[in-house]
C-alpha cells in the first residue's frame, strides 16, 4: 500500500537503506536527503513454555544478555 501510496506522487515514505537499493530502481524511488535520528527498540525473547532449551540457543540467549547489559550500562 506504502509504495501505491508514493506512486501517485502525493506522498513521502520512509524506507529503510537496504529496501531502496533493492527496490528503489524498480519503484522510481526518489531519495531525498533527509536524515532521521535513531530511534530506540526493544529487543524481547520469546521461547516455547515447557520445552528444554537447545544448548546453542541458550549460549546465544547468554551471550544476548550481556551485550544488553554492557549496552544499558553505556547508556546510564
Amino acid at each position: 500500500m506504502n509504495d501505491a501510496m508514493l506512486a501517485t506522487g502525493r506522498y513521502l515514505a520512509v524506507y529503510s537503506r537496504s529496501r531502496l537499493r533493492l527496490n528503489g530502481r524498480r519503484l522510481a524511488i526518489r531519495v531525498l536527503p533527509v536524515r532521521l535520528p535513531p530511534q530506540p527498540t526493544r529487543i524481547g525473547i520469546v521461547m516455547l513454555k515447557n520445552r528444554t532449551l537447545n544448548p546453542i540457543a541458550g549460549l546465544f540467549l547468554q551471550e544476548m544478555r550481556e551485550v544488553i547489559r554492557s549496552v544499558t550500562r553505556d547508556d546510564r
